[in-house]
């Protein structure tokens, strides 16, 4: 494999895995399933756990209980709890090289902070060795950090600390010399040596490195399991079948992959990913970690307690009226969350498309390992399908690999195709010539960077030739809508008014998502709320949307988030003027 394909999936999975790193710095609920063989030898998480009675409650986040609320509240809260974690985890690796044992500070972050958070601090330390020379450099800078340094525009992450670390992702590697050199970090360098027989297909190699990770490993629990990291799982796709089935089985043999039951998290992307690859779910050993599995250790949390008295910035109040405005309040609208697998029997038979939206049974990443391991069986690098040349060079290859293509794969290779990469006219059609676009709405990721009047063109000429939805539920207007946030352009105030003139439905079936819900979803989530509203876009869906709950639900949370965009929303479309619900509802993606 070469260094760019490398460069490529790393760079693509750091994509995605950014979005899920600012999570909520909290344990998980204890409704979470707790298990059993945690440790392959003698260890603290085989001792029930004390109760969480000792924890440290100086740099806990001090919230004010007051009525208002705002993003930039919430954002203010979010900044204070990453910065609390980063100063104890920075400080902790200090208190790692003065000889703590790491997993006692890796039980207490997960009690603090969640599992997840934990994993993010056991990654770091695996990888700062007491033999490299920046060793003494990293202590010195651990001493001396400051608060400013973690509150400031260039404040520090525990994740920036490659400088600190053995450099294991050079071409020259050398994983016997490293050893050598750095006894310490065995596990992270056999680790390394893992990934780069991976990147390489070498079946052999990458059993070898999978049985010296066998020998090392102490704490399954707080195991820096390689299917922890879906840019591995990304590289199993590049093997054959046959070859997948013993890796997959001589990883999981190693301890059981340990995840935090969040969806949208990365336990998700790997769920996902490992599904792409081999769905007989009955031989992966995959466990839900619970806050009950976790322990708050005395001489760690006395550390933290030090640290609280040191640094006073961190305990300061945060009071919500010192970032919204007085015109703000929260509402007192309740909050009614509802199991995804549950919506039919509770809600209205509109909820179902958004549940599909929100809560999708497949996700990027099953999508991009599958269509790269569908695509190596026709000698097709996915990575290399970036621009025009190179899919007409694959063309006959591509041609022959999608009808054995599911539609939800088909969409993730178009979308890879063709949105990484703007193409003109001539050469749209020259890919139409050669059926390679897609049959559903999804033509339109073709077309959103063209101009106005080519892409109207293209799609009255297709109009027959394409489908009005796709398998996420997208209609080519809600395809419209969603390409416009990735463009930022105001194509879609244009094109969406002359597509619906053109007598192009909102929907094509109740399977599919509702513009008009997207749109308002959109605004409260997505797009600036000063921004000036596409009033056009607006009018048109509101005029030929029959309203229901969903969209009173969607207004009512803008008002609860942005009361000034409620106000200009009912003062420019009356008809948005509803009765205040009783509830909204909130879906919960994981199944009761």
């Amino acid at each position: 494999m070469s260094k760019t394909k490398i460069i490529i999936i790393l760079l693509f999975v750091a994509f995605i895995s950014t979005v899920f790193y600012f999570v909520t710095l909290q344990a998980e609920p204890s409704n979470s399933v707790e298990l059993n063989n945690q440790t392959k030898n003698t260890d603290t998480t085989s001792q029930p756990p004390t109760a969480f009675n000792e924890a440290s409650t100086e740099l806990n986040v001090v919230e004010s209980n007051h009525s208002l609320s705002c993003d930039a509240y919430e954002n203010a809260l979010d900044k204070a709890r990453l910065i609390h974690f980063n100063l104890i985890g920075a400080k902790a690796i200090g208190w790692y090289f003065e000889g703590i044992d790491k997993y006692k500070i890796a039980h207490t972050l997960a009690k603090m902070y969640g599992y997840q958070n934990a994993m993010i601090w056991i990654e770091q330390v695996n990888a700062l060795s007491h033999y490299y020379e920046k060793s003494q450099t990293l202590i010195q800078d651990i001493h001396g950090l400051e608060y400013s340094a973690l509150s400031g525009s260039n404040r520090i992450y525990l994740q920036r600390l490659d400088a600190y670390k053995v450099p294991t992702y050079k071409d020259h590697f050398d994983v016997n010399k490293a050893l050598n050199l750095y006894p310490d970090i065995a596990l992270k360098l056999w680790l390394a040596a893992l990934t780069k027989a991976l990147e390489n297909t070498d079946l052999q190699q990458s059993l070898y490195a999978i049985s010296q990770l066998n020998s090392l490993h102490k704490n399954d629990l707080f195991f820096e399991h390689p299917l922890r990291d879906s840019a591995n799982i990304f590289l199993l796709s590049t093997f054959s079948q046959p070859q997948v089935k013993p890796l997959l089985t001589a990883m999981f043999e190693l301890a059981p992959v340990y995840l935090e039951p969040q969806h949208g998290s990365s336990a998700n992307s790997v769920k996902q990913s490992l599904m792409a690859l081999d769905n007989s779910e009955s031989t992966w050993r995959l466990r839900t970690t619970s806050a009950k599995l976790f322990e708050i250790d005395p001489e760690v949390n006395q550390r933290i307690n030090a640290l609280a008295k040191r640094y006073t910035d961190l305990n300061i109040e945060l009071k919500a009226q010192d970032y919204c405005e007085p015109q703000t309040p929260n509402l007192s609208i309740s909050s009614k969350q509802i199991s995804s697998n549950n919506i039919n029997n509770k809600l209205s038979k509109h909820w179902q498309a958004i549940v599909d939206y929100m809560c999708p049974e497949k996700n990027i990443f099953y999508g991009y390992t599958a269509v790269s391991a569908k695509l190596n069986k026709y000698g097709v690098d996915v990575n290399a399908l970036n621009n025009f040349a190179a899919i007409m060079s694959n063309h006959t290859k591509l041609q022959a690999a999608l009808p054995h293509f599911e539609q939800y794969e088909a969409a993730v290779l178009f979308d890879i195709m063709y949105t990484r990469t703007s193409y003109n006219n001539q050469q749209i059609r020259t890919l139409i010539e050669h059926k390679l676009v897609p049959q559903s709405s999804n033509f339109y990721a073709m077309l959103y960077r063209l101009p106005i009047d080519e892409q109207k063109a293209l799609l009255v000429e297709q109009q027959y030739n394409i489908q009005n939805t796709s398998s996420l539920g997208f209609s080519l207007i809600t395809q419209v809508l969603e390409k416009s946030l990735r463009q930022g352009s105001a194509d879609a105030d244009k094109l969406v008014p002359f597509l619906i003139s053109q007598g192009v439905p909102l929907t094509s079936s109740e399977q599919d998502l509702d513009p008009l819900w997207f749109k308002l979803y959109s605004l409260n989530n997505y797009e600036d709320p000063t921004a000036e509203l596409p009033v056009n876009v607006l009018a048109s869906l509101i005029e030929h949307t029959k309203l229901n709950d969903t969209h009173i639900d969607a207004l009512y949370k803008i008002k609860q988030k942005n009361v000034q965009l409620y106000h200009q929303l009912i003062e420019q479309f009356p008809e948005l003027r509803f009765t205040e619900p009783s509830e909204l509802i909130k879906i919960n993606c994981m199944a009761q």
